[in-house]
C-alpha cells in the first residue's frame, strides 16, 4: 500500500508542478494510467477524481482496508463524477467476515450481485488479506461463485491477484497452484499483477501467463 501511494503522491506532484510551470502534460499519456486512490472522506474522493480527471486520468481502483469501508458507495461517487470512469472495486476477505453461517460468503456474494447492477465499466478485485487464510479465501470464493454465478445480465468484471516476486520456488509454485485454480473457476476476467521492481521476474510472469491463457484458451486480461 505504502508503494502505491508513493506513485500516487508523485503523480499528483508532477501535474502540480506542470500547472505551477505552465507546462503541459499530454493528456493521452495519463488515460491508461490506473490510480490506487486514497482518501478520508467522500468529499476528498470526489475532489481527487475530479482533479485527476481534468489531466487525464479516468481509471480508479478503490481499497478496501476496513470492515468499515463503502466501497460500493464510493464507486457511486466516482461515477457520479466520471460517468465513463474505470472503476474497480476492491474486496478483501479478511475485512468482511461474518460469525453466521456461510456469512461470509454470503456477504461476499451480495457484494459482486451489488456491483454487477451498477452501470458503466465496472471491475471487482477479490482478495484474501493478509494473515492466515480462513476457509473462505480468494481461491475458495471463486470456486463457490462458479456454483453460484452471477446474473448474466451483469457486465461486472471479476479480477484476482497475483504476485510472481516471491523469492522461493516453493512459495511461487504456491501462488501459481492458487491462481489456477481460481482460473479453473471459469469466473476470472482479468488478473492483476502484484507491484515490484524484479523485472525479470515480471517478464517470466507475462510469458507464463500469455502460455497459459493460449493453452488453456483462457480469456483474461492482465
Amino acid at each position: 500500500t505504502s508503494k502505491w501511494f508513493i506513485i500516487q503522491s508523485f503523480l499528483f506532484v508532477a501535474i502540480f508542478i506542470s500547472i505551477v510551470t505552465g507546462l503541459t502534460m499530454p493528456s493521452a499519456s495519463l488515460q491508461k494510467v490506473r490510480i490506487e486512490l486514497f482518501f478520508k472522506t467522500s468529499s476528498d474522493l470526489r475532489e481527487r477524481v475530479s482533479f485527476l480527471h481534468k489531466h487525464g486520468v479516468k481509471s480508479f481502483n478503490l481499497v478496501n482496508k476496513s470492515n468499515r469501508d463503502t466501497v460500493s458507495d464510493w464507486a457511486d461517487v466516482i461515477r457520479e463524477e466520471i460517468p465513463k470512469a474505470s472503476i474497480c472495486a476492491h474486496y478483501s476477505i479478511k475485512y468482511n467476515k461474518s460469525r453466521q453461517k456461510d456469512g461470509a460468503f454470503n456477504l461476499f456474494s451480495a457484494f459482486v450481485k451489488e456491483m454487477g447492477q451498477k452501470e458503466g465499466d465496472n471491475e471487482m478485485l477479490i482478495v484474501t488479506g493478509s494473515g492466515e487464510k480462513g476457509i473462505l479465501n480468494s481461491v475458495t470464493a471463486m470456486e463457490r461463485l462458479a456454483a453460484n454465478p452471477p446474473d448474466e445480465s451483469s457486465k461486472l468484471k471479476l479480477a484476482v491477484a497475483y504476485n510472481p516476486f516471491f523469492p522461493s520456488s516453493e512459495l511461487l509454485n504456491e501462488e501459481q497452484n492458487r491462481l489456477m485454480r481460481k482460473l479453473d473457476s471459469n469466473q476470472v476476467d482479468k488478473i492483476y499483477i502484484q507491484f515490484g521492481s524484479n523485472l525479470e521476474k515480471l517478464r517470466e510472469a507475462l510469458d507464463w501467463l500469455a502460455k497459459l491463457r493460449s493453452e488453456k484458451n483462457l480469456h483474461f486480461d492482465v
